[in-house]
């Protein structure tokens, strides 16, 4: 949550505005064509996206040990 915070607040700077809810799945999907105008825009959140990409990854896995742990 807060990588996506950190992606709407650096956006809104470049005057970009995100609807203010956006499924995780539809996020990056929505984001990566407004960053790909503006190289500088590019270079400071394309990391961001692939953390959250990695953390959101690395959640599903636990979730799903989680899950199966229980059962």
């Amino acid at each position: 949550m807060d990588l996506a915070n950190e992606v709407r607040g650096l956006l809104d700077i470049f005057g970009v505005r995100l609807p203010r809810t956006v499924k995780h799945g539809f996020f990056e999907g929505l984001v990566r064509p407004m960053i790909e105008m503006d190289d500088v825009l590019a270079h400071a959140i394309n990391p961001l996206l692939a953390a959250r990409t990695v953390l959101f990854q690395h959640d599903l896995k636990m979730d799903r040990h989680v899950k199966r742990a229980a059962s």
